[in-house]
């Protein structure tokens, strides 16, 4: 009886580590954020061929650990596979798999400020309005902006 609780506490122990799925960096760099979104802080980030393990899934975001730390990616940024390897990958483009905007991640999205930068200096125009609203962006943590949208009924899922 004993051998069967001693047993079975091991099995209870080894479950979630012969459970963990690996996923691999697609994207040039990837930054895991504190939480599901832009507004989180960085708390690392990963370079394509990248391994992470996959700690969940939460609707598009996937919870990852990177070097002993806890944090989130859009799925859209990483693979089952290293990149290159991934062989079912044209048939997926072929077939329409992750097409359309919604799929952009936070990652390629928030490179529009340096686009907008690029774009006010090619006009000769004042980067200050611009640097504003990136400092005003900042202030607000990734809490703050969950509070927000909740009190708000605004964001994903509301109606």
């Amino acid at each position: 009886m004993i051998r069967l609780k001693w047993i079975s506490l091991l099995c209870l122990a080894i479950a979630p580590i012969s459970l963990a799925e690996d996923v691999f960096v697609k994207q040039a760099t990837v930054i895991v954020r504190d939480g599901k979104g832009s507004a989180y802080d960085e708390i690392g980030k990963a370079r394509k061929g990248d391994k992470l393990q996959l700690v969940g899934r939460e609707g598009p975001w996937l919870k990852v650990r990177i070097a002993g730390r806890e944090g989130y990616v859009y799925e859209t940024a990483v693979a089952d596979s290293k990149p290159g390897e991934d062989l079912g990958a044209g048939l997926s483009k072929m077939l329409g798999a992750n097409s359309g905007a919604s799929s952009q991640s936070d990652a390629a999205a928030g490179k529009g400020f340096g686009e907008a930068l690029k774009w006010a200096d090619s006009k000769r125009l004042s980067r200050a309005g611009l640097q504003r609203m990136y400092a005003i962006r900042k202030s607000v943590s990734g809490k703050e902006w969950e509070a927000f949208a909740q009190e708000g009924n605004v964001g994903p899922g509301q109606k």
